[in-house]
């Protein structure tokens, strides 16, 4: 199993979704832990991208700011206990693939599509590029059934 999912429960509230619906990295982490029990076998998780300075754009005129402090401590509380965890088969760092070193909150401004959320052709490039091949090689035991 390959989830990517959580980021939008971060950065929705108050941008597109009352900021009473505010989802703590903890309540994440639990969700997370269901998908483990729930797919045991062979899967591995994504690292939640920066997401410094994005706006989304809507039906509203101006572009919502979807970023905060708060949310961006969400995000590095996920992404430091998807790293150390030890409870998916395997992980992906897409963050240190599309992270700016300075400040590492913020995409690479050559993987950001421009609205400094979502990447880029080049990121994805560089993303698909970070998936290590063997995840998906057959286990011996699995080759002879």
């Amino acid at each position: 199993m390959i989830a990517c999912i959580g980021v939008n429960d971060i950065v929705f509230p108050g941008a597109f979704t009352p900021s009473n619906e505010v989802v703590t990295a903890e309540s994440l982490i639990v969700g997370y832990r269901e998908l483990i029990a729930r797919a045991r076998k062979k899967g591995f998780e994504f690292t939640r991208r920066p997401f410094l300075h994005s706006r989304m754009r809507s039906t509203r005129a101006t572009p919502i700011n979807v970023y905060t402090p708060e949310k961006e401590a969400t995000r590095s509380r996920v992404n430091e206990w998807l790293r150390n965890n030890h409870e998916f088969d395997a992980v992906i760092d897409f963050d240190a693939v599309l992270r700016d070193s300075e400040p590492p909150d913020r995409l690479l401004a050559q993987y950001d599509s421009g609205d400094h959320l979502h990447s880029n052709d080049a990121g994805y490039v560089a993303t698909a590029a970070a998936v290590p091949l063997e995840l998906f090689r057959l286990s011996p035991e699995a080759q002879s059934n």
